[in-house]
């Protein structure tokens, strides 16, 4: 099973830090929305607690779920360097439990008149970092001259 690494857990720790979900409905368009309660479970594990019933998300992540279709979660801390795409399978929906009460008192903490709809839980299945510098020694390793055929001319600061 894929796991994320260590910085990546505590960075979905941390309520600042932003982090979005992309789902695609039925004719394949995206829909990409910002998830500020969005947190790791442990390491192989994402999960948010969607607030309206009626979202477009909450369509989205059924249909998801129900046809076994993976979501998108980018994880981005600028301050710490961290640029990460968390590709994952939403495989559980939540409306009671421990999870349930966790994430329901940290919603309402931030707004108290929410009445969510649930947890959706999803299980990791692919880690990219998609930092600059890595993401382009990536590529110079998997294209063969591509520093070369691509560097650009000109002055640089």
């Amino acid at each position: 099973m894929v796991k994320l690494p260590k910085d990546v857990v505590e960075v979905f720790h941390d309520p600042e830090v932003i982090k979005t979900l992309c789902t695609v409905n039925e004719e394949g368009i995206p829909h990409s929305v910002y998830k500020w309660s969005f947190d790791a479970l442990d390491n192989e594990t994402l999960a948010f607690m969607e607030l309206l019933e009626t979202s477009h998300t909450y369509k989205n992540m059924l249909k998801h779920h129900w046809a076994n279709k993976m979501v998108s979660v980018d994880v981005i801390s600028t301050e710490r360097n961290i640029f990460y795409q968390i590709k994952g399978e939403p495989f559980r929906f939540v409306r009671e439990g421990p999870i349930w009460d966790q994430f329901l008192k940290r919603v309402w903490a931030k707004t108290p008149d929410a009445d969510p709809a649930g947890v959706w839980v999803i299980r990791v299945k692919e880690v990219i970092n998609q930092n600059y510098e890595i993401r382009r020694a990536q590529e110079e390793e998997r294209v063969i001259n591509q520093r070369t055929w691509r560097r650009i001319v000109g002055a640089r600061p």
